[in-house]
């Protein structure tokens, strides 16, 4: 095999060398000028660890040792010098070995273009074995969607490998099985062509009667969708329907069609879990709602497509969610406040059903946190940082107001007392 450096290379592509070509792929990047980079977490854990060693970079990747995210990834980058062009090939070709054999984890390989987009190849090298080869096409590499590796972006204008510009090389893994430490070393990475292997024959009988499962015939469009599908997302997955939440709440917002000519269908959910109802603080919400669903309506005509509000994002957990946005007490006439008596509405004195005012920890059907949470305490500054929920949510100065700085059980209720 004959190896260059990556100046060299792309100076023979530019030059039109016999580099462009090389059916045979005798090129490599060399791995002696390699930069593969580290990942130190702020404890001083390194998720990533990379170092040169004898016949090539060995690579340690902590996969944590416990299930996590589907998208929990690891990843050595080397930042080329340079752009190297790869057009001549339509493969790389990577060779690692191990000391730890094992068959739950894969080695994934990415690239970078030069408008900082990446794609990756999903486990392109086995690790079952001391040693283990893979060969990766060009054409197979697709989105790293939220796995890709740091510095660039898993959008792309075409949704493919353009090998012409490359910038950088990834080296990791995705995996939220808790794998523990991956540790193997990267011997050879190889530019390549490989032969595409030919179909093989296959006889197909045509009926004429159509596959019907319960009833049809035809998959419904919308059936396939995306949660906040990114641009042409939907042109690659064939998606018709897309969902999203609008900015701007259930009183007044934008109206959101899709981007990709494949979405003809649309959920617009109007309302968020993580803002408070505006029935409890908005005495025109009633007015301010409809005005919106005019809007929304309109639009829809005027586009031509199909569109669904959806009244609120996941509202069962809008009374439980652990912000409690809607217990704020400012929404609520405390001048009515009695233990045990019913809420009132601030704006317009409406009965809110199934609430009560309580300082009772025990009360029934009040009892949702742990008694530490339920008692609150001013800090330095005798700011009280929250008065309906727990106040570890509220970040103060960029540090959250933990547990910890609540009121000691010793102190009574109402006693003053300061928290570091």
């Amino acid at each position: 095999m004959r190896t260059i450096g990556l100046a060299s290379l792309a100076a023979c592509i530019v030059a039109g060398s016999p580099l462009t070509a090389a059916p045979g792929g005798d090129y490599a990047f060399d791995l002696s000028k390699a930069e593969f980079g580290s990942d130190v977490r702020k404890d001083g854990v390194k998720w990533v660890d990379a170092a040169k060693v004898a016949g090539g970079v060995r690579i340690v990747l902590d996969m944590g040792a416990k299930r996590g995210g589907w998208n929990r990834a690891r990843w050595s980058v080397w930042e080329l010098p340079k752009p190297v062009d790869l057009s001549a090939f339509n493969a790389i070709e990577v060779a690692v070995t191990t000391d730890r054999a094992r068959p739950d984890a894969g080695v994934y390989v990415a690239l970078r273009e030069a408008d900082g987009s990446w794609r990756h190849y999903p486990w392109a090298v086995n690790l079952t074995r001391k040693a283990n080869r893979g060969v990766a096409r060009f054409s197979a590499f697709v989105k790293p969607r939220w796995v890709r590796p740091p510095k660039g972006s898993h959008e792309d204008e075409n949704l493919r490998l353009d090998p012409g510009a490359i910038t950088a090389v990834g080296i990791g893994s995705v995996s939220p099985m808790g794998a523990g430490r991956l540790e193997f070393t990267v011997t050879s990475i190889r530019c390549v062509r490989v032969e595409s292997p030919r179909p093989r024959d296959a006889t197909v009988a045509v009926t004429g009667k159509p596959l019907e499962v319960s009833g049809r015939a035809m998959i419904p469009a919308g059936v396939f969708g995306s949660y906040h599908a990114t641009k042409d997302e939907g042109n690659e997955l064939r998606m018709a329907l897309m969902r999203g939440i609008m900015s701007g709440g259930a009183t007044g917002g934008g109206v959101r069609f899709g981007r990709d000519r494949t979405q003809h269908i649309f959920i617009n959910c109007v309302g968020e879990r993580i803002h408070p109802s505006p029935r409890l603080h908005d005495p025109d919400w009633k007015a301010k709602t409809a005005a919106y669903a005019k809007k929304m309506a309109a639009a829809a005509k005027q586009s031509g497509k199909r569109l669904y509000v959806e009244f609120w994002n996941e509202p069962y957990l809008n009374w439980a969610n652990r912000n409690r946005r809607n217990f704020n007490p400012k929404f609520y006439d405390e001048s009515k406040a009695a233990e045990g008596g019913a809420v009132h509405i601030k704006h317009d004195g409406t009965v809110v059903p199934h609430l009560i005012w309580t300082k009772r920890y025990d009360a029934p059907g009040a009892r949702q946190m742990s008694r530490r949470d339920w008692r609150r305490g001013r800090d330095a500054i005798g700011k009280v940082w929250s008065t309906y929920a727990q106040p570890y949510w509220y970040p103060r100065k960029g540090a959250g107001y933990y547990p910890e700085t609540h009121p000691p059980e010793s102190v009574k209720d109402g006693e003053p007392i300061l928290l570091g």
